[in-house]
């Protein structure tokens, strides 16, 4: 891992322990994994990854762009748009459901690489 990833690591944030024991299925063991495992694994991909398996959720989806943030915008698909989940935008790890972003219009497609 390069120093300047390694560096960045601190920077990433977590929800707590009882924001993710609102997800379904998700008691403070599991809650407890998920944080480590996004704080620990260099790569925010494969972080995002092993969030997902840890939650038992249905794979990572990227939703978009933010259109405060300016970031890619990736959740962990619960079945269900209005339901507690896990989202990532940039360095943060938060719990909140999709849905509500897209009804509030924070999220736009990301620009074309054409």
């Amino acid at each position: 891992m390069s120093t300047l990833a390694t560096n960045r690591m601190h920077l990433r944030r977590a929800p707590s322990i009882g924001q993710l024991m609102s997800i379904h299925h998700v008691d403070e063991q599991t809650a407890q994994r998920a944080r480590k495992a996004w704080q620990t694994i260099g790569n925010r991909k494969q972080a995002r990854e092993a969030v997902d398996a840890i939650i038992g959720t249905y794979g990572v989806e990227h939703l978009g762009v933010h259109k405060r943030a300016h970031e890619h915008v990736y959740y962990c698909n619960s079945g269900d748009t209005y339901a507690p989940t896990v989202l990532f935008t940039g360095l943060r790890m938060y719990v909140g459901d999709y849905g509500s972003l897209v009804e509030r219009n924070l999220i736009r497609e990301p620009e074309s690489q054409f």
